[in-house]
């Protein structure tokens, strides 16, 4: 089938807006990621064409340009005040990481092979951005198979993350509004006054040296294309020593603790939703490749993938969360982000926190208990690790 220029745009819109669509009807327990791969791949296999991207102006050179863009913005909203006083996290976070990393190296690599557990771990222990520089360097290296693996993990870790981040928060959340139930009136006025301040977003406050009445959609792309064009310079300087992901993550932290830019400029540039949708069509465009006898060689080393890195994560996150404080299950919770992200981690606590709470008061004092940590968890594994790990991986393909 001949396909023109918006007809191929709105069949992939189509994907993404279902895929919100079926995620929000079923609170989010069925992704909306894996909705659109299962519309992409079934459009694959039947009147799509494999160049609908292109067709569709996502040229190669502008899914690059968007993620340069996305990883600086990443950056910007990263708060390093607020990421060393909640450093129990944190370490927690990057530990589970590890773990999980490692378990799958270790006992995957001889039975997957060594290429395939540095494509998948990345991906299993981040997110879209993993997905896409591992993706980008498998199929430098002709291993179409392998980015497809890479797509596979990124649609299938919410499946797993999901129901067992909410059984997690649960025991979490019984043992905790037990307490909260036995306690004083005094104790309970203690409890719901505890904060640590800090909701897990970046500063709400200006940083940029510009001007209010100057601070237009235009500035804030060019601030952030300023840091991304530095960014890229300098690592070009280090010939692949420092890889372009890390240096535009980089220049974005460095971008708001200097004054530069405000957080999150390409959000406030009103630009955020349609660059986003670029990463999406790049992160799930691989799958094009994909035929079904590929997908079935690709089950075992993704259930293999899976298994091990929760199995990782796990057994490093139960001790580390010991030694700080956390109980098992909340331990679990917090290192199971790698798996989730923002927004799940908020929306599945959340939806714990309502269940368990039989009043808003009770309600907001579980939301105020776990949500802190979860959303810096998130953060640290999956806007900041997982770029880390993935754009070291790549470079040891």
């Amino acid at each position: 089938m001949e396909m023109d220029l918006i007809t191929a745009f709105l069949f992939m819109i189509l994907a993404f807006a279902i895929g919100d669509f079926i995620s929000t009807i079923t609170n989010a327990f069925v992704p909306s990621l894996f909705v659109a791969a299962v519309i992409f791949l079934v459009g694959f296999w039947t009147f799509w064409p494999k160049e609908i991207a292109e067709i569709a102006g996502f040229s190669s050179p502008l899914m690059s340009l968007a993620t340069y863009l996305i990883l600086v913005n990443m950056g910007t909203s990263i708060s390093v005040k607020q990421l060393i006083a909640s450093w129990k996290t944190v370490v927690l976070a990057l530990a589970a990481m590890a773990g999980l990393t490692a378990v799958i190296l270790l006992i995957g690599g001889p039975i997957i092979g060594k290429e395939a557990t540095l494509v998948a771990s990345p991906v299993l222990a981040g997110g879209i951005m993993a997905s896409i520089i591992m993706s980008k360097a498998a199929e430098a290296k002709g291993l179409t198979d392998l980015a497809t693996l890479a797509a596979l993990v990124l649609v299938a870790q919410g499946f797993v993350g999901y129901p067992l981040t909410s059984l997690a928060l649960r025991k979490e959340g019984t043992r905790l509004i037990e307490k909260f139930r036995g306690a004083s009136d005094e104790e309970k006025k203690k409890l719901l006054a505890v904060d640590d301040g800090s909701d897990g977003k970046a500063p709400a406050g200006s940083k940029s040296f510009v001007p209010e009445k100057f601070r237009t959609d235009s500035t804030y792309l060019l601030q952030t294309g300023i840091l991304a064009f530095v960014a890229i310079k300098l690592a070009g300087l280090t010939n692949g020593t420092v890889p372009a992901t890390i240096a535009c993550l980089v220049a974005g932290v460095l971008g708001t603790e200097l004054g530069f830019v405000d957080a999150k400029p390409v959000n406030k540039a009103n630009s955020m939703g349609f660059i986003t949708i670029i990463n999406l069509v790049l992160a799930l465009n691989g799958l094009g490749n994909a035929t079904p006898e590929m997908l079935q060689g690709l089950v075992v080393p993704l259930l293999i993938v899976i298994v091990l890195g929760v199995t990782g994560l796990a057994l490093v996150s139960i001790p580390v969360g010991k030694a700080f404080g956390y109980s098992p299950a909340y331990a679990i919770a917090l290192g199971l982000n790698c798996l989730l992200g923002f927004p799940p981690n908020m929306i599945i606590t959340n939806d714990v926190a309502r269940a368990l709470g039989k009043d808003k008061v009770e309600e907001s004092y579980l939301n105020e208990a776990m949500l802190p940590n979860m959303l810096i968890a998130g953060f640290v594994t999956v806007s900041i690790g997982s770029v880390v790990l993935a754009s070291i991986f790549a470079g040891m393909l």
